[in-house]
Order: structure tokens, then sequence, then C-alpha cells
């Protein structure tokens, strides 16, 4: 496995379990408070590095694989939608949402999470080592 791949896998386990904390102490406590300010800043670092070492390498790939554009297409897509749900919720939570708001908000927010990290982990991190690997031969 790559640096990088290793690197982006704990960046999820961490944000997952930051999320799984936050969860079990609900809302309206200071820890919960930092947890999510720590969830924030910990998804925006990680796509940050998505966006300057995963995708260059996928994309150049892409250039000559139309398999490979249909996929990153589709992560494209799923990204605007996790993006918006993970806005939706920082937002309302930023605002002083009622702990009910926040909750569905989390839940979406949580399972679109989860989701999209099992999708790049099952198939877009693996892609990317195969290219990583094709490239270092």
């Amino acid at each position: 496995m790559t640096g990088l791949i290793q690197e982006l896998k704990e960046h999820h386990i961490h944000l997952l379990s930051i999320l799984q904390l936050a969860k079990i102490n609900g809302f309206a406590t200071l820890e919960t408070r930092e947890l999510l300010r720590s969830a924030r800043t910990t998804l925006l670092d990680h796509l940050r590095k998505e966006d300057l070492e995963l995708y260059p390498v996928l994309h150049t790939a892409a250039t000559k694989n139309p398999a490979i554009k249909e996929t990153l297409d589709t992560f494209a897509k799923d990204m605007a939608e996790t993006s918006k749900v993970a806005i939706g919720f920082f937002k309302k939570w930023d605002q002083g949402g009622t702990d009910h708001d926040l909750s569905k908000e989390f839940g979406l927010l949580q399972a679109k999470l989860l989701s999209r990290i099992r999708r790049e982990e099952e198939l877009l991190y693996p892609l990317y080592e195969q290219i990583a690997a094709k490239k270092a031969a």
C-alpha cells in the first residue's frame, strides 16, 4: 500500500471515530463542539490531500482510459452530494441548530461519509494503487 493511501485511510478512521464520539456525546456538550471542529478540519484536510495528490494521478490516467474517466465522473457526482450534506450539517451546527435538526442532519452526514469512504477504499484507492504501481515499474 502506498504511503498516500495509508494516510488517506487513516484520515477515514480518524474522521469516523470523531463522528462516533460526537454522536455518543450529543450536540450540547463542549466536547462535542471540539469534536465537530476537529471533524470539519480533518475532512477538509483529507479532501485537500486527495485533490493535490490522488486525483491528479487518476485524471492523467483517465485521459487514456474511458473506464477510469467514467469512475471519476461517478465519484465527482457523489462528492457533490456528499459536500452538500456536509455543508448543510456544519452550517446548521454553526448557527446553533436544535438537537433534533442536528441529529437528523448528522445522521445523513454520517451515512453519506460512511458510504463514500467504503467506495473510495473499495474502488478508487485500489485503482490509484494500480496506476502508481505501473508508473513505478
